[in-house]
């Protein structure tokens, strides 16, 4: 034999030595996970008692947030749910589930809904009770919830326009939680809120809102699921009001009761006479509640917070020349808030309030001093408000309802009595 060849393997020996490679790289790939393994449920228990808890655990799965896994009826379909979880991004773990009447289920699970759809990738079979009988009928799917999701009606309504949204996959808790709010507004805030009274599914209807983009947000078992959205949708409102001339707005659209309000504007022209009052929106235009005189053709004011309703912000040039020709709108809305309102007697009382803004916006002054002057008033203070006449800032103090209250009884009127005989007959 030539000493520069080399023996030659015959191919059986060359197929086992190529064999024996593959097999360790085999292990060694799977002592690093390298290789995927396929998904698993594995139920601690071979059968459990009737109402007995649960207890899965899952493995090898991707990873996505939204995997996730159900007990359902053997017999139910595979777009159908019972109790379910999400994995929230663990590729293994366990979970418990609550009781179950006897009968033979099956936990799924499924990958990154809504993306995966309802493709079942794991399941196994779960005993609860005795073994049934072949002829037995398994129980008809539980009414449940399944991954969380909110649908709005429409992409985009019209302003005030009523806004349903959708909701299912809910945790069945009688404090689950839905509020919309503009989607820049921080998830620890919330505007009108309702809800969902156990229901893992259903719908809610909301006001109206002014022209914006807006979030319907979920949250669970407040308050042990604190601000923890759940799910959320985007939609729009549309339609601003116009206002030729002159702009208000407001710092933001929805309001909570009580919460300041900040109004800014732009474009008007005699400052001192020309301004700013905010009213329910069904008010007719001759009428006002809290108003600001404009000190400047643009800037902004401060109004105290109102109890909830529809509102609107209405601007009036030069009084009172020009009468009440309204010259510019915005819509906005005060919704009820979880936080306890701060007021306490008479002025707790929304309708005392009320009464209150109509005294101010109807009432004469008996100022003999003054009673020649056009344009006489009250202001939202309670002074004796003219055109042209800049008062003293107002110290707020303890609230605009307390400070008028305080001295209803020496703010008189000629044609309505004083603040006092009227608030207490019309609360």
């Amino acid at each position: 034999m030539n000493a520069e060849q080399k023996p030659k393997r015959s191919p059986r020996a060359k197929s086992v030595y190529e064999l024996l490679v593959w097999v360790a790289a085999l292990v060694v790939a799977l002592a690093s996970g390298s290789v995927a393994r396929a998904q698993s449920l594995t139920p601690d228990k071979a059968a459990y008692a009737p109402n007995e808890p649960i207890v899965l655990e899952f493995k090898a799965f991707p990873g996505n947030a939204q995997d996730w896994i159900t007990v359902v009826p053997s017999s139910a379909a595979t777009d159908t749910w019972g109790e379910w979880f999400y994995t929230q991004g663990k590729q293994a773990g366990t979970f418990t589930f609550k009781g179950l009447p006897a009968g033979v289920y099956q936990a799924r699970g499924y990958f990154d809904w809504p993306k995966g759809g309802t493709q079942v990738r794991a399941q196994t079979t779960i005993q609860v009770g005795a073994a049934a009988s072949p002829v037995a009928t398994p129980p008809a799917a539980t009414p449940s919830a399944g991954p969380v999701a909110l649908t709005p009606n429409k992409l985009t309504y019209n302003l005030d326009e009523s806004i349903r949204v959708a909701f299912r996959g809910f945790s069945g808790s009688a404090k689950d939680w839905i509020t919309v709010v503009p989607t820049t507004t921080p998830t620890d805030q919330y505007a009108e809120w309702y809800y969902t009274e156990g229901k893992s599914s259903g719908e809610l209807t909301f006001r109206g809102l002014p022209s914006g983009d807006y979030e319907a947000r979920a949250y669970f078992d407040w308050p042990n699921g604190q601000y923890a959205v759940k799910a959320r949708t985007a939609f729009k409102v549309r339609g601003d009001v116009k206002t030729p001339g002159a702009w208000l707005r407001a710092r933001k659209p929805v309001y909570l009761t009580d919460e300041d309000i900040e109004v800014t504007f732009g474009g008007f022209g005699a400052p001192g006479a020309d301004w700013i009052t905010i009213v329910e929106a069904s008010s007719p235009t001759n009428t006002y509640a809290e108003w600001h005189y404009t000190e400047g053709t643009d800037g902004s004011l401060r109004f105290e917070g109102l109890t909830p309703g529809s509102y609107q912000v209405r601007a009036y040039f030069d009084w009172p020349n020009g009468g009440y020709d309204v010259r510019a709108t915005y819509a906005l809305k005060v919704v009820d808030s979880r936080k306890k309102s701060k007021r306490v007697g008479i002025c707790a009382k929304p309708k005392a309030r009320q009464a209150m803004d109509r005294w101010l916006a109807t009432a004469v002054p008996v100022d003999a001093a003054a009673v020649a002057q056009r344009g006489l008033r009250y202001d939202a203070w309670g002074r004796v408000e003219m055109p042209k006449r800049k008062l003293p800032p107002v110290h707020r103090g303890k609230g605009r309802c307390d400070t008028l209250w305080k001295d209803a009884a020496r703010l008189k009127s000629k044609n309505m009595g004083t603040l006092k005989e009227y608030v207490e007959k019309n609360q």
